[in-house]
């Protein structure tokens, strides 16, 4: 009887350590660190916490026409010690949109700006969209070269893109 007041003593602790928190905010879909979805600026001062600014982007142009301006995603870090990475829903940027800077790995710098812009306004007119992650996560486990387990990921915000492109 008296291990089972221990146990419950221990995890009492452990809850009330885990209500401390970190500060941070929650995301659009109300998840702890921004959610998967939709964004969420979170907040500072937790375990791999990071922000992306702005979390939408939109960019403009006519078909055939000039290319609009490229535009930039600021990062910032609380923890950078963790890898950063990032990914695309295809696994790389859609056909009409450049990753310019590319900033993937052991990112030491708590605070880097991300550059996008658009590739070609020869493309049917129409509204096109992507969704890009950002994510702060454990470095990988490896036993032995080429045997190596991901890192949990830590933190993940979104950055929604649109491109729109009207006719001439």
């Amino acid at each position: 009887m008296r291990l089972i007041d221990r146990t419950w003593q221990v995890v009492a602790f452990f809850m009330m350590l885990g209500a401390c928190g970190s500060g941070g905010g929650t995301g659009a879909d109300g998840g702890p660190t921004g959610g998967t979805r939709g964004g969420g600026s979170g907040g500072s001062g937790g375990y791999g916490m990071f922000t992306v600014t702005p979390e939408a982007l939109t960019f403009t142009a006519t078909q055939g026409g000039p290319l609009p301006p490229s535009q930039s995603v600021h990062v910032h870090r609380d923890d950078t010690y963790l890898q950063f990475g990032s990914s695309f829903p295809q696994g790389f940027p859609p056909p009409w949109l450049r990753e310019d800077t590319f900033a993937h790995g052991d990112t030491t710098s708590s605070d880097f700006d991300l550059v996008f812009s658009i590739a070609t306004s020869d493309l049917t007119p129409g509204t096109y969209a992507t969704t890009y992650t950002a994510q702060n996560s454990q470095h990988d486990t490896c036993s032995a070269p080429g045997s190596c387990v991901p890192g949990a990921t830590v933190a993940e915000r979104t950055v929604e893109m649109t491109y729109v492109l009207s006719a001439p």
